[in-house]
């Protein structure tokens, strides 16, 4: 490919940033005023405006526009709502502009999905352009140190990593109800929460600790399972480090992430009903040790896939080859 790119972003996720710098050294945060000249833009997450943008003259009419899902707004998409970061609540979507999000969406030239969760949705609505499935990665700093975790199976603590205050994409109430259930059968179990922006005292519950952001190595080698319970979910890459550290994963049928947690056990990708996830967390509780190492072990050899110069040597790849 010997095309003049631009790479714009939204929230500038580290990740993101990784696998934009293997294809271009020409990034800018976006905004209604974008440099005109490229061949190639490619946005993170944006989708509606630049194709609006092209339409009115704004970008280059014969430029291309590829775009990068990682974040719940497809799935949102599909179920009708938003969620406001001023209100920090849900609220419906008009059909209307559901009609033109979709109708924009097919306009994209291609699509780059952080697993097959977003890439089906793409083909939900109708989308027949290039649609491309890429991993994100575990930095090299974390790599290191996330492989010599050895978890501690003993106990029967759970961890969450994941920011608010999207509490609907992060599962946050079902997570606690099923947590509440299982805390009364399991009464020295523990619920940590890592990540910023919680309302602690609106989610306080027995036996859940809301630690704020913290080195998750510290809590994977004090916890035996990693849960996720996400619903639009775009990946989860708390995931992957939970299982580089050797403890393994349960998660919803509604996040990226599925398709790695698949591969440890594909009857631990779930739906969000709380009395199959309670189930299924009691199943594992009860195992003997020796098995849930087996467990650990697998999941070590999972997450070890993901290196961050693998991924992205993948992710250029995969853009090169898109037209």
């Amino acid at each position: 490919m010997n095309k003049k790119i631009l790479y714009v972003f939204t929230g500038n996720h580290p990740v993101h940033r990784k696998f934009a710098e293997t294809i271009t050294n020409n990034i800018i945060k976006f905004s209604w005023n974008l440099p005109k000249g490229y061949d190639i833009y490619f946005f993170e997450g944006e989708y509606a405006k630049p194709i609006l943008m092209r339409k009115i003259g704004l970008l280059p009419k014969k430029s291309k526009i590829f775009v990068l899902f990682a974040d719940p707004r497809l799935y949102y998409l599909k179920k009708k709502i938003r969620f406001s970061y001023k209100t920090k609540k849900i609220s419906k979507m008009n059909i209307l502009k559901k009609k033109i999000a979709i109708y924009l969406l097919k306009k994209i030239d291609a699509s780059i999905c952080e697993g097959s969760f977003n890439a089906d949705l793409l083909k939900e609505f109708g989308c027949k352009k290039q649609i491309k499935i890429i991993y994100p990665f575990i930095s090299d700093e974390k790599y290191e140190k996330l492989k010599k975790v050895k978890p501690n199976f003993r106990n029967y603590n759970i961890l969450f990593v994941g920011n608010g205050p999207d509490y609907y994409v992060k599962g946050i109430e079902i997570m606690l109800k099923v947590f509440t259930d299982i805390n009364k059968d399991f009464p020295k179990s523990k619920l940590f929460i890592l990540g910023e922006n919680w309302d602690a005292e609106k989610y306080k519950t027995k036996n859940v600790y809301f630690e704020g952001k913290k080195d998750i190595s510290h809590y994977l080698k004090n916890s035996s399972l990693l849960i996720h319970l996400g619903q639009g979910e775009g990946f989860g890459i708390n995931v992957i480090e939970a299982m580089l550290a050797g403890v393994p994963a349960i998660v919803s049928e509604f996040t990226g992430a599925k398709d790695i947690a698949y591969k440890l056990n594909k009857n631990w990708v779930l739906p969000l009903e709380a009395k199959t996830i309670k189930t299924k967390i009691e199943e594992y509780f009860k195992m003997d040790k020796e098995r849930k190492l087996n467990y650990s072990k697998k999941a070590k050899n999972i997450g070890e896939n993901f290196k961050q110069d693998n991924k992205l040597n993948e992710f250029k790849k995969t853009f090169l080859s898109l037209k």
